[in-house]
């Protein structure tokens, strides 16, 4: 695969657009929420709330957290919310305010939790609606902790640092793989599938923090850039390299966005140009 300097800038906006966008599933926030821990916590929390007023569905999640085999579904589309059990009967139905079914976007969700000895399991099969457009995401993870009833919760209470690991395939409509992506420890693996067949990957290899860290970019086989981040945003300075592995740029970055001094370089080495940023907008001299 060749790529020279003018494929390489298209590549490399490219990727800054991903980045502009916090992408670890795919190429829009929207997606990322449906996907994240967060999600998946707030719709728990919903049921649990929603649990206390209907007599049905606090006994079906009773039940389901004492056989330690937690299975259901849940829809929320056009302000009203449906959860049935896992033969398809309905356990509760209710017509949301706007500021709750607001904060997600249309969706349904397969939802079943398992508790083992060596920790719980969580798998869950999302199909949403983002600008009219259907799309699929299949969650699996697995929580070090076993389950710990609170007054709030019957779940298990979703951490980075409770999670042993974490995977999320996000398809289309049409059944195509989108975007795969692989929580391990404190690594994230993100590999979008572009058309002709080629991956574009980036590496998150966070801090204990798990807020900062290092982050490489590949395309197939070929590294693309490596540098510092900042909440999965550029942040720092970044190297760009050539198939050959030599370096053509170092970009400063702050908050995923231009700041500082780009430097660009010739094949052989040589600083060729420097330009100033200023919140991602060129500094004119």
């Amino acid at each position: 695969m060749d790529l020279n300097g003018g494929k390489m800038k298209k590549i490399l906006i490219f990727i800054l657009g991903l980045f502009m966008f916090s992408s670890l599933v795919s190429y829009s926030a929207e997606v990322y929420e449906t996907a994240s821990a967060d999600f998946m916590n707030a719709v728990k929390t919903l049921v649990i709330s929603e649990a206390k007023s209907s007599k049905n569905l606090k006994a079906y999640i009773e039940k389901g957290v004492e056989e330690k085999n937690l299975i259901f579904s849940v829809k929320i589309e056009k302000e009203k919310m449906i959860v049935k059990d896992k033969t398809g009967k309905l356990l509760h139905e209710k017509v949301l305010s706007k500021n709750v079914s607001n904060s997600f976007l249309p969706f349904e969700m397969k939802y079943q939790e398992i508790h083992k000895k060596e920790g719980a399991f969580e798998y869950a099969d999302i199909t949403y609606l983002e600008d009219n457009e259907k799309f699929r995401i299949k969650y699996e993870s697995k929580i070090k902790k076993t389950l710990v009833k609170t007054k709030n919760s019957d779940f298990v209470e979703v951490s980075p640092k409770d999670m042993e690991y974490k995977t999320l395939d996000l398809y289309d409509k049409n059944g195509k793989l989108l975007t795969k992506q692989e929580d391990i420890g404190n690594k994230t693996i993100v590999t979008n599938y572009l058309d002709g067949g080629h991956e574009l990957k980036f590496i998150y290899s966070f801090d204990s923090n798990l807020t900062t860290g290092n982050i490489e970019t590949w395309l197939d086989k070929t590294l693309l850039s490596k540098g510092k981040m900042k909440d999965g945003l550029p942040h720092g300075e970044m190297k760009v390299f050539n198939e050959k592995g030599e370096v053509t740029s170092i970009i400063n970055y702050k908050n995923g966005m231009q700041d500082g001094i780009t430097k660009d370089f010739d094949e052989n080495g040589k600083l060729i140009k420097e330009t100033l940023y200023k919140n991602g907008v060129e500094v004119k001299k």
